[in-house]
């Protein structure tokens, strides 16, 4: 079988869950023996001038291709487009990534600009035109493809993202040199990802701001500002929590198992997420974690989170000061839950849809 991904998401210094996703998929599937190598990574030419990001992995070869002119290259079985766009390649089997669709979503609107929104409608009204199957990492992405595109149920399958086996507890020596490196204090409750209104983090501010754990407990925010951050600042500067809400910025990946490991506790009350990768990972790592009721969430924690409405301030509030009421028990049987999603098992799923496929 030969394989080929649009990859052009890859090209960016900093690597998002997303990006993990493709490295790691395409590293699996690399070793299978039913595919035949090279397996091709396509990047859109305008990528080209960040090609100093493209990664070099063993058994794949770097392509460009110019949407929509470029033909379909000989002897190409299956296009996985790994983020939402696929080339309209004829004499292939085209297969599509969408890994959410909260843009699309009536109920959060205030997430990304109307352009934005607009931008994305018209690229998954094109993209559901072409592909021939559609993989979504969880049952609740799968049924908004459904619902909010019209797409056949027989035409979406689910296939979960997993997590390396780096993600465990890191020993006290690791612990304190991360500690060391971005100036960390001791102890924190902790969220990994962008700054954004997508993340909630105005609420979460609010909610750690109202908590009783807050006078034992600083709340570190590891993550690039985006959209919707533009009053953060302000909200921290006005109510005083200046030595108390951390803002390192981005966290290096190889950095990520001793952050999570350092934490008291994982913050992540988001609008919305198609699946979720930091909460396996802060659950393999052996920190409690508090998420949201709405989206992904609840089926990736399943029984090994707290779960809140993201909404609610006060349930927010509610949920972080039960965080370290989680005892090692819990935290172990989470560690082994969350160390059960597998790449190997993704992608050993995902082939299994290409050879029905063809």
């Amino acid at each position: 079988m030969k394989l080929a991904f649009e990859v052009s998401s890859l090209a960016q210094a900093n690597p998002t869950g997303i990006a993990r996703y493709i490295r790691n998929l395409t590293q699996q599937l690399c070793d299978k023996e039913s595919v035949e190598n090279p397996i091709y990574f396509y990047y859109k030419l305008s990528k080209l001038k960040r090609r100093e990001h493209w990664p070099h992995i063993n058994g794949i070869e770097n392509k460009v291709y110019m949407p929509p002119l470029s033909p379909t290259p000989h002897g190409i079985d299956i296009m996985h487009g790994l983020d939402g766009t696929v080339p309209h390649w004829r004499r292939c089997t085209r297969v599509a990534s969408i890994h959410d669709l909260l843009v699309l979503n009536p109920e959060y609107d205030s997430v990304c600009p109307p352009s934005f929104r607009q931008s994305k409608q018209k690229k998954y009204n094109k993209l559901i035109k072409i592909a021939d199957a559609i993989i979504t990492p969880s049952t609740s992405t799968r049924n908004d493809v459904i619902e909010l595109l019209a797409v056949p149920e027989e035409k979406v399958f689910v296939v979960p993202h997993g997590i390396e086996p780096r993600f465990n507890r890191c020993n006290s020596a690791e612990i304190h040199q991360l500690r060391e490196k971005y100036r960390l204090p001791d102890p924190f409750f902790l969220f990994v990802g962008e700054i954004s209104s997508r993340k909630n983090i105005d609420r979460l501010i609010r909610a750690y701001m109202q908590s009783k754990s807050r006078q034992d407990f600083k709340l570190v925010l590891a993550g690039k500002l985006s959209f919707g951050s533009e009053g953060i600042p302000e909200l921290i500067a006005g109510n005083n929590l200046t030595n108390d809400v951390i803002f390192p910025g981005y966290i290096a990946d190889n950095d990520l198992a001793a952050l999570y490991s350092a934490a008291a506790g994982f913050v992540f009350p988001t609008l919305y997420e198609g699946f979720g990768i930091p909460l396996l990972e802060a659950m393999a790592c052996g920190t409690p974690v508090l998420s949201s009721n709405r989206g992904a969430a609840p089926e990736v924690c399943s029984t090994h989170g707290i779960l809140v409405n993201p909404l609610s301030i006060e349930a927010i509030r509610e949920g972080i000061d039960q965080l370290p009421n989680i005892n090692t028990e819990q935290q172990a049987a989470a560690a082994e839950y969350a160390k059960s999603f597998t790449w190997q098992r993704c992608a050993q799923q995902t082939l299994k849809i290409y050879q029905k496929l063809i």
